[in-house]
């Protein structure tokens, strides 16, 4: 599958291509402006080497415990798991990725403050087939909010496991907006800091996993099937040449995918109007 593409039409091909291909919908998309990113999560990627999960974990708990106690969120009724996708989507560093259901959403991140000087990528993810790797279900994780995050997350592996999840019904209201504008859904990262963190990056992790699954020397209790994709199939991405970026940008703004809508609360409405005002 080629991997550049200088106009919209070609992205949508590949889109459609990769969709063709695995022969279901429900693909997830990530959307970069800098093609030389990894898929690794803010706090992970922020923490030195030899980083071990349980450290990991107490930093993740320091963060959150003030997180729920500023004046904005104290009293509300908001889960674990709402508090955290809160903390992610408001830019704290945490193990989860965002994703999108939604490719136009992906298109706008991955053209969202683009320096246009190298390309941007559009990731696609099925998130099925990902999760048939490492949780050996074909399925999406959808966590109860009845088990607090951190209990859920200390019954999980931590071996080097990534797990897609999609977001349980939320009540939105002014405080989880993006969420809902975005199509939010994420990847949950465990996998520890104890090689350089960029050893962790999902695309790498993936391909290791598949291999090791597929291999007939395998002593793993649970292997996957032998007609089990390879990478390529569960994990594809499209890169965007810079000549791409008006007609994408265009496309777009015809859609309604903007600064306003990605970002429905009085932050994005600043940047809005201070973008389509750049000299006013």
């Amino acid at each position: 599958m080629k991997k550049s593409a200088r106009s919209l039409k070609e992205v949508k091909d590949y889109i459609d291509e990769f969709e063709q291909k695995i022969e279901r919908k429900g693909v997830w998309y990530r959307g970069v402006v800098d093609c030389t990113y990894d898929l690794i999560p803010s706090l992970q990627r922020s923490l030195p080497s030899k980083t071990y999960h349980a450290e990991i974990h107490d930093i993740e708990r320091k963060m959150f415990d003030i997180f729920k106690n500023v004046e904005e969120i104290k009293g509300k009724e908001f889960t674990d798991w709402e508090l955290l996708y809160l903390m992610q989507h408001y830019g704290v560093k945490t193990r989860f990725l965002d994703w999108s259901y939604d490719p136009l959403v992906a298109l706008f991140f991955a053209t969202y403050n683009w320096n246009k000087k190298v390309n941007a990528r559009l990731w696609l993810l099925d998130p099925h087939l990902f999760n048939e790797v490492f949780f050996r279900e074909y399925t999406i994780i959808k966590p109860s909010d009845q088990k607090s995050y951190f209990d859920f997350l200390n019954s999980l592996s931590t071996d080097n496991d990534i797990y897609a999840f999609d977001p349980y019904q939320f009540n939105y209201d002014d405080f989880n907006k993006r969420i809902e504008a975005q199509s939010g859904v994420f990847t949950l990262h465990l996998a520890r800091n104890f090689f350089n963190p960029y050893y962790y990056a999902l695309d790498k992790l993936l391909k290791d996993e598949i291999d090791k699954a597929k291999s007939p020397l395998s002593i793993r209790p649970r292997p996957l099937r032998k007609d089990f994709p390879n990478k390529d199939e569960i994990l594809h991405y499209i890169d965007i040449h810079p000549d791409a970026a008006s007609e994408i940008e265009q496309h777009l703004l015809k859609k309604d995918i903007t600064i306003k809508t990605m970002f429905p609360d009085l932050t994005g409405t600043v940047d809005y109007l201070n973008s389509i005002f750049p000299n006013f």
